[in-house]
């Protein structure tokens, strides 16, 4: 059994390219606290962009109600 940890920390290029050979295609959920609430939303359009720095492309309609909210968190899952 894989032992998963979380961590606050920045992720290494090995985690990061990690992970993402896991996700070949489909749907992520992002989400943060953001003031005391959690907001999230889904997407279908997410793709790597660097591993170092580890980076992401997500793209969200413009007419999201949730993205208004979800831009102020400073960090996302």
């Amino acid at each position: 059994m894989h032992q998963n940890s979380l961590s606050s920390g920045p992720v290494t290029a090995l985690e990061m390219r990690h992970v993402l050979a896991g996700f070949p295609t489909g749907l992520v959920l992002v989400a943060a606290e953001v003031e005391g609430k959690v907001v999230g939303l889904s997407g279908n359009s997410f793709a790597s962009v660097s591993l170092d720095p580890p980076l992401v492309s997500i793209s969200f309609a413009h007419t999201s109600t949730s993205w208004p909210a979800l831009r102020k968190a400073p960090r996302w899952g």
